[in-house]
């Protein structure tokens, strides 16, 4: 960690308790754990928004249809290069948890 400074922040008991706790889980400190969470927000990716879930829910959606149509009509063997062509475009989605 680079310079620190000493600076007093309110946070009320129960935010306390969250911070430490998810510190606990992560094995970090909660100093950690709070930049962590700055670096997330600032990077944009935390938290998602309604509408990109909402999107992506739909892109899913379509997806899978499609594939299924593919498949359906004996050219399933397209699906790999597809899925090819986008990952050299989109980064990949992680996986479900």
């Amino acid at each position: 960690m680079g310079n620190t400074l000493n600076k007093h922040v309110r946070v009320d008991e129960v935010d306390w308790q969250r911070i430490m706790a998810a510190a606990r889980e992560r094995s970090v400190s909660p100093t950690q754990l709070i930049s962590s969470t700055f670096e997330a927000i600032e990077g944009g990716k935390w938290p998602p928004t309604e509408a990109k879930n909402y999107l992506l829910r739909s892109a899913m959606f379509a997806g899978l249809a499609i594939a299924r149509d593919i498949k359906a009509g004996g050219r399933g063997d397209e699906i790999a290069e597809i899925a090819r062509r986008i990952s050299g475009v989109a980064p990949e989605l992680p996986p479900e948890t």
